[in-house]
């Protein structure tokens, strides 16, 4: 039995003791929870993704919660931002890019504004054209074909033609932007950029581009069957040889 006049301070360390296990390390004080979401947005063509980053944590000695947010914009045609620092970073998912601008041609470019038999055909395509630079309005690139796609969707007959696979001079010359997808799509006919360009110089480039150019000697019925060829390599056996100088339908 303890004596009365060591009661007080036996009570003392167990309090103390009781109160240090209950704050333990930060691991065992704080219980954290972190919630990624994350946007897309398309705004006049420019594609872009906000990350935001929530962090909830709770201390166990005072129940209060706290939380902390940071934001990043990620644009998956040409790169990232990191969300903690606002630092660009390289890498960027094409592949988001090309089904965004895909999705804006299909909905807004239809009829006789039509650029693309089918969203596979745009898809293919898309993987041949160069990423570019965020908010680009011109030269042969997807993120101008992304802006004038966007722009599409207010006036059709000005900005499909722009956001096509030729990019009709305002995104890029014809030649440019049927080379850089006959080099991807049908690299046994089109070997090379330089040999493509030297092709493409002669074909008769005196008609806007849409998706009813299946004949006629024309660099637009190269193209349609060039897209054609684009929706996978079964219609590619057929379509790519259809893209050449000595065309069977285009002559």
């Amino acid at each position: 039995m303890p004596s009365r006049a060591l009661l007080p301070l036996l009570g003392t360390l167990l309090f103390a003791a009781c109160f240090d296990d209950s704050r333990g390390d930060d691991t065992g004080s704080t219980a954290a929870a972190t919630l990624m979401t994350t946007s897309a947005t398309q705004v006049s063509g420019d594609v872009t993704t906000t990350t935001t980053t929530s962090t909830s944590t709770t201390d166990w000695t005072s129940g209060e919660p706290t939380t902390s947010t940071s934001t990043g914009g990620v644009d998956p045609v040409t790169g990232t931002t990191d969300p903690t620092t606002g630092t660009s970073t390289t890498g960027g998912d094409t592949n988001v890019g090309c089904q965004m601008y895909c999705a804006a041609m299909m909905g807004s470019c239809t009829g006789t504004n039509a650029q693309y038999p089918s969203n596979e055909s745009c898809l293919g395509a898309c993987g041949g054209l160069p990423p570019g630079s965020p908010g680009e309005t011109s030269g042969n690139s997807l993120s101008c074909r992304a802006y004038h796609a966007g722009m599409a969707s207010i006036d059709p007959g000005v900005h499909c033609i722009h956001a096509g696979p030729s990019g009709a001079g305002a995104c890029g010359q014809s030649c440019e932007g049927f080379c850089a997808i006959a080099t991807s799509i049908c690299p046994t006919e089109h070997p090379s950029p330089a040999d493509c360009m030297a092709t493409c110089a002669n074909f008769m480039d005196t008609e806007p581009y849409n998706t009813e150019d299946a004949a006629g000697n024309t660099l637009a019925c190269r193209l349609y069957h060039l897209t054609i060829a684009a929706t996978g390599p079964a219609e590619a056996q057929v379509h790519c040889g259809h893209t050449i100088e000595a065309s069977p339908p285009c002559m």
